[in-house]
């Protein structure tokens, strides 16, 4: 099939630990044939740092755009530093970047570790280690980042949006971000192993003329969050997925952290 892109460059350097974890396009809207970089974010209230990773850190990367599917992930080696994807699109259409890392551990001391659970509402976990005589124990965990932005190319808009791009944790519009009216609310599906999740906490970024704007709220029976929009600035949703695992020898715990982003 014929490829309505050019890759320009794709390069990462060695990873930092951090709390989220974000794809961020130098703007949302941009014209055929120009030239877009991709920032691989990490940090705290949608104001990261470029986050630094090698081939080894990515499980896949993933391009959905003008009826295509192209795989990133080959492009990228052990040798390449830097924290950058550009693409160069020629065909008008929405377009969706897909990224999911390889499983990466980390250990936290107890405070921290229930710090961090009850931050991102895993009472699962908190109810499951005071339970089980572990909230003095040190969290070890797996983890794994499911990130995804979704930008504009000239004025057509598809379908592509709505692309379910088969991660564990992910999260999927119900709307076009871009066709929304002044004050229309959005709403999106959160998916772990592609069914609904309910009763999961979801936090909501906007970052606009240099302040960041952060909701929290959960999902619902049918796994669905609604969002009160003003069209300006950029947004980020996240979540996290956390569950117990057995026959583990250096972790008691998955996790899988979810996000999207779009902006105005």
């Amino acid at each position: 099939m014929k490829k309505t892109f050019a890759l320009i460059l794709i390069i990462f350097c060695s990873s930092i630990n951090a709390h989220e974890f974000w794809l961020e396009p130098q703007k949302f809207f941009v014209k055929r044939g120009e030239i877009l970089m991709i920032k691989f974010k990490v940090g705290e209230n949608f104001e990261g740092e470029n986050w630094k990773g090698r081939s080894s850190s990515v499980k896949s990367l993933k391009l959905f755009y003008a009826n295509i599917q192209d795989d990133l992930e080959s492009l990228i080696t052990e040798n390449t530093e830097g924290d950058s994807l550009s693409l160069q699109f020629f065909d008008e259409g929405s377009a969706l970047v897909a990224y999911q890392s390889t499983n990466k551990h980390i250990e936290l001391e107890p405070d921290k570790f229930h710090q961090y659970l009850v931050e991102d509402g895993l009472t699962n976990a908190i109810e499951y280690r005071e339970k089980n005589g572990e909230k003095d124990s040190i969290g070890r965990e797996n983890y794994m980042r499911c990130a995804k932005t979704l930008f504009q190319v000239g004025s057509t808009k598809d379908d592509v949006y709505k692309k379910f791009c088969s991660m564990p944790l992910e999260f999927v519009p119900n709307q076009h971000p871009y066709l929304l009216r002044k004050d229309q609310p959005l709403s999106f599906r959160l998916l772990y192993q592609a069914k609904p999740l309910p009763g999961a906490m979801v936090k909501v970024w906007q970052r606009l003329n240099g302040k960041t704007n952060k909701v929290e709220c959960t999902t619902n029976e049918d796994g669905v969050i609604e969002i009160p929009l003003s069209l300006a600035g950029k947004f980020m949703i996240s979540s996290v997925k956390m569950e117990r695992i057995e026959n583990e020898p250096n972790a008691q715990w998955q996790s899988y952290w979810a996000s999207f982003t779009w902006g105005y």
